[in-house]
């Protein structure tokens, strides 16, 4: 082996020290292997070389050593290696590194006092690794290739922990609120389907979350919607009492209980339809005619005054004509001999804001009040029906 590349590989590791600018592809000594000449060296004898890497074989250690050729060690040669790993080259950061690094030191000079072949090499080591640990002592730390002052980083990291923190709060803050959302919505869709799929007792709310009634009404609304129309306002805090549907796409329909029937079966109910701006699109109104032995269909005085007071919400005309539809029907059923007449009978009312449609003749079944236990048969009695649309184009 040539002595010549002791001192050359030394010179080598002096001019990579720490602290200077790296380039890229730098290299950086990575260990120290320690060697016997001849097999029967004692360690007094020992030689010792920096190396950039090794490759061990069954013969031979081969070790880069910065040369244009690698040195070739023979294995029965070989005595030990001190490694550096990636001193020269990772973060220096925390005391763990300033511990390894004279860790490191104590070895190379322990070395050095069984062979003075080796304290060439081991000084060029022992002052490369020495500018590592006095600048980390003074106050620096390497991150990143560079040399940067400790306290200001320290500072920095706090912030940017503080900062992350905070970010992570405020996701977490933002996961919960939309997991209560979500479980929130959850919860008013199940009751929102709760309620189309109840009984309820009054005959016209049963009649207005049928399947075929919703589902007609709805697409109605649908219609209203993608034509542009809308009704005016006429929900107030007067009728708090909605009870809501689930949506059917862009229309969200919703339940009222007009009130006035005490919650019997004859209690009148209205379902109405609004857009995602709370715009009124379409509404039907249901009372409940009773007839009577002589074939008249009068309406019970409380349903029709709640009716009255919801419909001057509209246009008090939609009342004027209400006797005569009524009227066309009792002298129809009475024409028809029938109670339960199977075709509809429509009057039709334009006003300039409004488009109603008067139906009569849908038939519902029901027990009257007080008869329910005494085995009397469901009586059939017929449903009025407003639909209010807007004003036809």
């Amino acid at each position: 082996m040539r002595a010549c590349l002791l001192p050359l590989l030394a010179l080598f590791l002096v001019c990579l020290l720490p602290g200077t600018s790296q380039a890229a592809g730098q290299k950086f000594a990575r260990g120290f292997v320690i060697f016997k000449k001849v097999p029967s060296d004692q360690p007094v004898h020992y030689g010792g070389m920096l190396f950039i890497s090794s490759k061990p074989g069954p013969v031979w250690y081969e070790y880069d050593i910065g040369q244009d050729k690698p040195f070739f060690l023979a294995v029965d040669l070989f005595v030990s290696e001190i490694n550096f790993g990636s001193m020269f080259e990772a973060d220096f950061t925390t005391p763990k590194h300033l511990e390894f690094c004279k860790n490191v030191i104590a070895q190379l000079n322990a070395a050095a006092k069984q062979s003075p072949a080796m304290v060439s090499a081991v000084k060029a080591a022992v002052a490369a690794i020495q500018v590592e640990v006095d600048r980390y002592e003074k106050g620096f730390i390497r991150l990143n290739g560079a040399w940067v002052d400790r306290d200001k980083y320290e500072a920095n990291l706090a912030s940017m922990q503080k900062a992350r923190m905070a970010q992570d709060a405020a996701q977490k803050a933002a996961e919960e609120e939309m997991r209560a959302s979500m479980a929130k919505n959850a919860a008013a869709s199940k009751v929102r389907q709760d309620n189309l799929t109840r009984e309820y007792v009054s005959a016209s709310s049963q009649y207005l979350v049928g399947k075929d009634s919703f589902e007609q009404f709805a697409a109605e609304a649908m219609a209203v919607a993608k034509a542009g129309g809308t009704l005016p306002p006429v929900l107030g805090t007067d009728y708090p009492g909605l009870i809501e549907l689930p949506q059917y796409r862009d229309a969200a329909p919703m339940l009222l209980q007009l009130g006035g029937g005490g919650g019997s079966v004859t209690e009148a109910a209205m379902i109405c339809a609004f857009n995602d701006r709370s715009q009124l699109l379409a509404a039907d109104i249901v009372i409940f005619l009773i007839s009577d032995a002589a074939k008249s269909t009068p309406v019970n005085a409380p349903e029709i005054s709640a009716l009255k007071r919801f419909l001057g919400k509209f246009d008090p005309q939609i009342m004027t004509v209400l006797p005569d539809v009524l009227a066309a029907d009792r002298i129809r059923i009475a024409l028809d001999n029938k109670t339960d007449p199977s075709a509809l009978s429509v009057t039709v009312l334009d006003l300039p804001k409004f488009t109603v449609n008067y139906l009569v003749g849908h038939t519902v079944e029901y027990v009257p009040t007080g008869t329910a236990t005494s085995g009397s048969a469901p009586q059939r009695q017929q449903l009025l029906v407003l639909q209010i649309r807007p004003p036809k184009a």
